[in-house]
């Protein structure tokens, strides 16, 4: 499967914690993700989960290794690419050319194409003059001790964490300006959003507005379609019942933008200090208490 394929089928918010290294296969970088790369990535945590380290050739989960790849590399949080030198051409020191792996140019360049530029880490622990591809790439040296390099990789991630974060407060506040009031009611549901049924005229009609927000949620990636199995009377319910929506993660953080904005919590509390606001909460409780 071709990587247009593959990347075709995920959406731009489904991320992982993972991040993706791409690297040599030769057992003489073996010893830079066990004590560089590996501890340096999962010594860091983001919304309160830890970093997870992939290195693709540690996994036979997939019959294709090139479409594991492109998954992982669509899916991960981050993608570090190690393009130190592997070997030279040349038998000449003046005039030998450094060759760097293949494969890890293969996986940069799907990142590249696929990702965003804070999203991609690019380094190599060698001073070696780079290849014209990617002369004009940001490309961090790490040293040779161990100790030293690990911390400088761990540093390299958290300020590519640091402004992946940047960007998407951008695109929250982007998101956030395109928001209409009935695009924050459907928001606000949560859980299981369900499509609109219509099955005459009138239902049409008092649908118009909730169909469009619908949609306008969907193109803006602030919702997602959800389909679960279908029940033994499917054919005899109408097609809309079948679709379901949920709000995406990227959809919550603008939502939990907008009742920021509007200085939500504050309004709350001043209201539940009112007398209707007291009578609600009344009966909310009387709702919620056991039957005697």
């Amino acid at each position: 499967m071709y990587p247009a394929e593959v990347l075709s089928l995920f959406p731009p918010f489904a991320h992982t914690n993972e991040v993706f290294v791409a690297m040599s296969f030769d057992r003489r970088f073996d010893p830079v993700w066990q004590s560089v790369f590996k501890p340096a990535i999962e010594a860091l945590s983001i919304d309160g989960q830890a970093l997870v380290a992939h290195r693709v050739d540690l996994s036979r989960k997939s019959d294709s290794i090139i479409t594991e790849i492109v998954q992982r590399v669509a899916q991960c949080r981050l993608v570090l690419a190690d393009v130190s030198t592997t070997g030279w051409i040349g038998r000449w020191p003046g005039r030998r050319r450094a060759v760097r792996n293949s494969n890890v140019m293969y996986e940069l360049g799907i990142a590249h194409a696929s990702r965003l530029p804070e999203e991609v880490v690019v380094v190599r622990g060698d001073a070696d003059l780079l290849d014209f591809d990617i002369a004009g790439v940001r490309v961090h040296s790490y040293p040779s001790d161990w100790k030293s390099a690990r911390t400088a990789i761990q540093s390299l991630l958290a300020d590519a964490l640091r402004s992946v974060d940047q960007r998407r407060s951008i695109a929250v506040k982007r998101a956030l300006q395109t928001l209409d009031p009935q695009m924050y009611w459907i928001l606000q549901e949560f859980g299981d959003i369900a499509h609109p049924t219509i099955t005459t005229m009138r239902d049409a009609l008092a649908s118009l507005e909730r169909l469009g927000a619908i949609q306008r949620l969907l193109a803006g990636g602030m919702l997602q379609a959800t389909f679960g199995p279908l029940p033994d009377n499917f054919m005899e319910r109408p097609i809309a019942e079948l679709v379901r929506y949920r709000t995406t993660r990227f959809g919550i953080e603008v939502f939990a933008a907008a009742r920021d904005a509007m200085g939500f919590k504050e309004a709350l509390a001043k209201w539940m200090a009112t007398d209707s606001g007291k009578k609600w909460l009344a009966e909310q409780s009387a709702a919620e208490a056991p039957p005697p």
